[in-house]
């Protein structure tokens, strides 16, 4: 197998996903039993035949998001285009990670931690569940330690947004560093999109910052180096004017992105974040049938689908008006 084959396959790949009317006439439906119908001819339906509950649901979207991203990995060849997909889908394993230690703080019940998770063990090679069978976040954060998340530990257990913030950043290195090494005609477009990933984390971290009160010493040495994005200083300059409202007005490109975030609506932020990705993917005009990426493409737009998905299926399930549901679809 090559790249060619693979990035021909994610052509193919592309032609299963469902269409953006009918994401528009799910969201619709008043019923969890007439989404299930509707979705029980995609290739969602054998699964969906024996779900009790919208947990199940959700599980059901979950699974066939991260098999989609395993089927990636089997036919991606050995070597640096392998190393960057297998490290871009560590960040499943970070949100998993930070799910834990929240859950963890707040002394919450084993099955419950595991609900919460998305099934990445065949993408990844955390093994979640001695973290979720340590007794207390002191002992999670000592297991940490020993792997290559040990930064962590030095910030004790009161700082989740400290330890959120190193996790990402030990992922960010080390895709960076995985990026470094692709064929240099693929890595300029990937690194566009990376980019915009790490300007986005950092303006997070510095909004919140500025919530938790966190001194610029402290917010220096989380912030991500990224040499073709923002420049630190001006993280630091609009940082040291002490008003969220300042970010807002730096960086007006994403003030939805901004706005979700100092609303404190994490899912309406993630929401934000991702489209913000997808709309800088849709201004690139790939000049080759065979390009790299259309493969991060296909691997943004998987995302995209399981999140409109579970996105329906909650707000069905809580009765959120329609408005309020369309609100959350990420679409072109």
């Amino acid at each position: 197998m090559n790249l060619t084959y693979l990035i021909c396959r994610c052509h193919g790949f592309e032609t299963r996903l469902l269409p953006a009317n009918f994401i528009r006439e799910l969201a619709m439906v008043n019923h969890l039993r007439d989404l299930l119908e509707r979705l029980s001819q995609t290739s969602y339906g054998p699964r969906l035949k024996d779900v009790r509950s919208v947990w199940d649901i959700e599980r059901v979207f979950a699974e066939e998001l991260m098999d989609r991203f395993y089927r990636l990995l089997r036919i991606t060849p050995e070597g640096a285009i392998y190393d960057f997909l297998k490290t871009y889908f560590r960040k499943y394993e970070i949100q998993n990670l930070i799910w834990i230690i929240r859950m963890k703080r707040r002394k919450a019940p084993e099955d419950e931690i595991r609900r919460l998770l998305l099934p990445t063990e065949k993408i990844g090679e955390v093994k979640f569940e001695p973290l979720i069978k340590a007794e207390n976040l002191g002992e999670l954060l000592t297991l940490l330690g020993r792997k290559e998340y040990r930064e962590v530990v030095k910030y004790g257990e009161e700082n989740l947004l400290l330890i959120e913030s190193i996790l990402k950043k030990t992922y960010y290195r080390q895709l960076i560093k995985c990026l470094s090494k692709i064929p240099t005609a693929d890595r300029s477009d990937i690194r566009d999109i990376i980019t915009l990933e790490i300007d986005l984390s950092n303006l997070k971290l510095c909004i919140l910052a500025l919530s938790y009160n966190y001194d610029e010493h402290t917010v220096r040495s989380l912030l991500i180096r990224n040499p073709r994005g923002i420049p630190l200083w001006k993280f630091v300059a609009t940082l040291r004017k002490r008003s969220p409202q300042k970010f807002i007005e730096h960086f007006p490109k994403h003030r939805g992105f901004l706005e979700a975030v100092l609303s404190g609506e994490e899912w309406r932020a993630d929401v934000e974040y991702l489209r913000t990705v997808r709309r800088r993917l849709q201004l690139k005009k790939i000049e080759k049938y065979i390009s790299f990426l259309y493969v991060v493409k296909y691997v943004i737009d998987l995302e995209t689908e399981y999140r409109n998905l579970r996105s329906i299926a909650l707000s069905i399930h809580h009765n959120l008006p329609l408005d309020a549901r369309r609100r959350l679809l990420i679409l072109p």
